[in-house]
């Protein structure tokens, strides 16, 4: 849900339903019904997404309706939008009881001024930044983090389809969590995941990903735990990234991780 014509969460829906594949099922309101301006239309189009130019339901609608939703998340820019605290208060009136309500502070392309090629250059970075939101979020509903520090383990459990940016996303959020230390293991599990889009160009991308890491966070040991085939690939992640001392292996149950991790 966003402020204005709701073309911010018209983009969301659109990377969240592609990107999920058919594991969630995303939707998109407005607060001020309006035609879509032909800013934002083409750098979707760019993505490949043909973005709609009418704009979605407006909130109150969905509410009349009864809609049902697990989380609603506020697009709107906290600084920037006058609007943006009342609509906030307003989401959580209709929608905080039935629903987690989350905020993502994105700027509107309504706001964005200069030449066509700068505001063009602002577009791309909204586009973007609401794409990261999403593969964030994306990441976090179908990820389970466990870290044990008795261990020196971090459990992380993904499923659902694992696109590239997914993944990214998961090592980034486990990496970054305040309980990771550096040195800490890292056992990654799969559960009823789908490792599809593990082809030759995905792992050189996750293995170039792992390089903007300082050598504490790579020098350790990984274990997969999983129940196919994908071991060749789980491998070369780490055989690209050739600056990474990282010892890997693949079990096929959780006890065998374990053991070898704590070895």
């Amino acid at each position: 849900m966003c402020t204005y014509n709701g073309v911010r969460s018209r983009i969301a829906e659109e990377f969240a339903n592609r990107i999920a594949h058919e594991r969630i099922e995303a939707y998109s309101c407005c607060f001020d019904p309006g035609r879509i301006d032909s800013l934002p239309i083409d750098v979707m189009r760019e993505t490949g997404i043909e973005l709609p130019a009418e704009s979605p339901k407006p909130v109150f609608a969905r509410y009349k309706e009864r809609n049902v939703f697990d989380y609603v998340i506020c697009l709107c820019h906290d600084v920037l939008t006058e609007q943006c605290p009342i609509f906030k208060r307003s989401v959580d009136v209709l929608f905080a009881k039935m629903a987690k309500t989350i905020s993502w502070s994105i700027p509107d392309f309504k706001k964005l001024s200069g030449t066509e090629e700068k505001r063009k250059a602002g577009a791309r970075k909204i586009r973007d930044k609401i794409k990261s939101k999403v593969v964030s979020f994306l990441a976090k509903i179908d990820m389970d983090l466990r870290i044990d520090e008795e261990k020196n383990i971090a459990y992380i459990g993904l499923s659902g389809v694992l696109s590239k940016e997914i993944i990214f996303s998961a090592f980034d959020l486990t990496v970054s969590d305040k309980r990771y230390k550096k040195g800490m293991g890292r056992l990654w599990y799969f559960k009823d995941a789908d490792l599809s889009s593990l082809d030759s160009e995905t792992v050189s991308g996750l293995g170039q990903h792992l390089l903007k890491y300082s050598p504490g966070i790579n020098d350790v040991k990984v274990a997969f735990v999983t129940n196919k085939n994908i071991d060749y690939w789980l491998t070369r992640i780490y055989e690209i990234s050739s600056k990474a001392m990282t010892p890997i292996q693949v079990f096929r149950s959780m006890d065998e991780a374990e053991t070898w991790m704590m070895e």
